[in-house]
C-alpha cells in the first residue's frame, strides 16, 4: 500500500520506454503476458468448474470483508454498476482505433479480433463471476476478488503466484491501449492543424515520441495528484472515453447521412442507437461520480477543446499569412545581398562564417561594437591582415551596449540598401558537454532573439565544432 504511487510511477515510465522502443518491440514484449493471463485465468475457471461440478467446490477463508456504507437497490447503484461495466467498452475502442495498423485486409482482421476478445472477455467474467459466488469470494480492501478465487483453487502454490503476477502484468498492458492509441489520434489532429506539429512525425523507431512521452507525463501528473486511488481514477478515464466514442459515433451518423453509401440507413441506425447508448453512459458517470473526482474531467475536457481551436486558428493564421498565390513569381536578386557579421575577436568561428558568407555574397563585412576604440582599430588592423577582401565596421557603444547599437547600424545599412534584405550571421560555438551551453553563445542568442521578425533582415546561424 504504501508503495502504490511509486510501483504505479514505475509502470508509466517501463510502457513509455517499450513504445519508444517501436511498435513491433512493444507488442512482442506485451505478448507474454497476454498470453500467460489468458491460460492462467482460463485454467482456473475451468479447474474450479471441475472442483465444484464433483462436488468439492473450493471455498474462500481468512478474508475481512470491506466495511461499506449499506446501500439499497435504487436507480443510483443500478446507474453505477451499468456505467462500471460499460468500462469494458473501451477495448472495442481501441481495436476500433488500431484497425489501420492491422495486415491488410485490415477490417477483416480487426473483425476477428474483437469478435475473439468478446468470447473471452464474456467467458472470463462469467467465470469468474459464478465462481465468486461459489467460493463465498467478498470485497476486500486487502486481496481483490481475483486473488480470493484463485487461492480457493489453486491453493498458495507456484500457479497462485502465476496468476497474480500475470493479472498485474495484464493491468500494467492496459495501461498500453492508451500509449497505442493516443500518439496516433494526436497525429492525425496534429496533420489537421489541432494540435502542435511535432506531433504528426515519428521518431526513429517509427513510433509517434512525441504523443508517448507526452502522454506518460501527464498520466505520472494525474497519479501522482490523485495518490494512484483506482476509485478516484476511473471517473476521468470512464468519462473520457465515453465522450471520445460518443462523438465518433455521432461523426459516423453525419458520415451516412452525407455520403448515402449502400446500405447507410441501417449503418445510420445502427451508430445513432450506440451514440445515444454512450451518451447515456458518459451522463450518469457524469452524475454517479461527480463528488469523486469527475467534476475535473468535465472541466478539463472544454479546456482541451478550446486549446485545441486555439492551435488551429493559429496555424489557419500562419497559412495565411505565409501564403504564396500561385501567379506570383519570385525573379533573380537583382545584385548580390549584404551580409553582416557582428564579431568579438579574430577566431575560427568567426572566420568560418565569413567563409560562409562569401559564398552567399561579394559584399561581406565585419561589425564590432565597442567601446574601446583603440582595441577596436587593433581588431580591425588584424582582421584586414588576416581575412583579407572583407569589410570591417567599428560601432562605438560608450555605455557597453551591444544589441541596441548593432541594430541601430543595420537599420542604417538597411536604409542604404534601398530595401534590399540584409543577411546576418551568428558564429555559434557548439559545445561538446550539456552544461557548456550555460557559458556560450549568450551574446549571439541575444542578437538574434532582437533581429528576428525585422523587416529586410534575415538571421542564420553558423554552427562550428572544435576538431575532437
Amino acid at each position: 500500500e504504501p508503495l502504490r504511487v511509486s510501483l504505479g510511477v514505475t509502470a508509466i515510465l517501463f510502457v513509455m520506454l517499450i513504445n519508444l522502443r517501436g511498435m513491433r518491440e512493444s507488442g512482442t514484449v506485451f505478448a507474454a503476458p497476454t498470453y500467460i493471463f489468458l491460460l492462467s485465468t482460463l485454467g482456473l475457471i475451468g479447474l474450479g468448474l471441475l472442483q465444484t461440478v464433483l462436488g468439492s467446490p473450493p471455498h474462500v477463508t481468512g478474508v475481512t470483508a470491506a466495511v461499506v456504507a449499506p446501500e439499497s437497490l435504487g436507480a443510483l447503484l443500478l446507474m453505477r454498476a451499468f456505467a462500471d461495466g460499460c468500462s469494458a467498452i473501451t477495448g472495442v475502442e481501441a481495436v476500433s482505433n488500431g484497425v489501420p495498423a492491422f495486415k491488410p485486409p485490415e477490417w477483416r482482421n480487426a473483425r476477428t479480433t474483437l469478435t475473439a476478445m468478446g468470447v473471452l472477455v464474456a467467458t472470463m467474467f462469467l467465470g469468474l463471476s459464478y465462481l465468486a459466488g461459489v467460493t463465498g469470494a467478498t470485497p476486500s480492501d486487502h486481496e481483490s476478488i481475483v486473488s480470493q478465487v484463485g487461492r480457493a483453487v489453486f491453493g498458495t502454490g507456484p500457479i497462485y503466484y502465476v496468476l497474480q503476477l500475470a493479472t498485474t502484468g495484464l493491468l500494467i498492458l492496459a495501461a498500453n491501449t492508451s500509449f497505442a492509441d493516443f500518439p496516433r489520434l494526436s497525429s492525425i489532429l496534429a496533420r489537421d492543424g489541432y494540435m502542435p506539429a511535432r506531433f504528426a512525425f515519428r521518431g526513429e523507431r517509427l513510433a509517434f515520441s512525441a504523443g508517448v512521452v507526452v502522454l506518460a507525463l501527464i498520466a505520472i501528473a494525474v497519479l501522482v495528484a490523485f495518490g494512484g486511488l483506482v476509485t478516484a481514477l476511473i471517473p476521468l478515464y470512464a468519462i473520457g472515453v465515453f465522450t471520445s466514442v460518443t462523438l465518433s459515433q455521432a461523426g459516423m451518423v453525419r458520415h451516412w447521412l452525407r455520403n448515402r453509401d449502400a446500405g447507410w440507413r441501417r449503418s445510420a441506425v445502427i451508430n445513432g442507437v450506440g451514440a445515444v447508448a454512450t451518451a447515456i453512459v458518459t451522463l450518469i458517470f457524469a452524475v454517479a461520480k461527480f463528488a469523486l473526482g469527475a467534476w475535473l474531467i468535465i472541466l478539463i475536457i472544454p479546456i482541451l477543446v478550446a486549446a485545441m481551436v486555439f492551435v488551429h486558428r493559429q496555424y489557419e493564421r500562419r497559412r495565411i499569412e505565409v501564403h504564396v498565390r500561385p501567379e506570383t513569381v519570385i525573379g533573380p536578386p537583382s545584385r548580390p545581398q549584404r551580409v553582416v557579421i557582428p564579431v568579438p575577436e579574430v577566431t575560427r568561428d568567426v572566420v568560418q562564417a565569413v567563409k560562409f558568407g562569401r559564398t552567399m555574397s561579394t559584399d561581406v563585412t565585419a561589425v564590432h561594437v565597442t567601446d574601446d576604440l583603440e582595441r577596436g582599430e587593433e581588431l580591425r588592423e588584424r582582421f584586414q591582415r588576416q581575412v583579407p577582401g572583407t569589410g570591417f565596421v567599428i560601432v562605438e557603444s560608450p555605455f557597453r551596449q551591444l544589441v541596441q547599437p548593432l541594430i541601430r547600424y543595420l537599420e542604417y545599412v538597411a536604409e542604404r540598401s534601398a530595401g534590399e534584405i540584409v543577411v546576418v550571421l551568428l558564429p555559434e560555438y557548439v559545445p561538446r558537454h550539456w552544461w557548456e551551453r550555460l557559458l556560450y553563445n549568450e551574446n549571439a542568442h541575444r542578437i538574434r532573439d532582437a533581429l528576428l521578425g525585422r523587416s529586410n533582415v534575415l538571421v542564420a546561424d553558423v554552427p562550428f565544432r572544435r576538431d575532437l
